[in-house]
């Protein structure tokens, strides 16, 4: 994410670009949330290694 800001530094995004930045962040959205789903099966299952 961070290169592909550093690579558009500087000029305006067009509109290909934008759609892409939305999608990307949609993307990282979901996987945060994802995580946080995984992280609390693995709390309710005693912790990490599952028993």
């Amino acid at each position: 994410m961070k290169s592909w800001l550093k690579d558009r530094t500087g000029r305006p995004l067009g509109y290909d670009e934008r759609e892409e930045y939305g999608r990307i962040i949609r993307a990282l959205l979901e996987a945060r949330r994802l995580m946080g789903g995984i992280d609390k099966s693995i709390e309710t299952r005693g912790g990490w290694p599952l028993k």
